[in-house]
């Protein structure tokens, strides 16, 4: 059972809607999560290949494709320029 005690836990929220995002990482925040966003799959794909979080929270819709396609990449991996 969740008790709400997030133990410094990271979580990577990845929504190309800015002020979803901001709002998210800023109730998990409250919440004593490590939350960092980002707007794009090739961004969570570059985040997670620097340092992996423990829960990522990924929209479907992205600009440069969609959640599911970033869910099918490798871990670790890093798009190409």
């Amino acid at each position: 059972m969740f008790n709400g005690a997030a133990g410094g836990a990271r979580v990577l929220v990845v929504d190309s809607d800015e002020a979803s995002r901001e709002f998210l990482c800023a109730l998990l925040r409250q919440h004593g999560y490590l939350a960092s966003g980002t707007g794009t799959g090739d961004g969570a794909l570059t985040c997670t290949a620097t340092q992996a979080p423990d829960l990522i929270l990924l929209d479907v819709l992205l600009p440069d494709g969609d959640g599911f396609s970033v869910c099918r990449q490798p871990k670790g991996a890093v798009p190409e320029p």
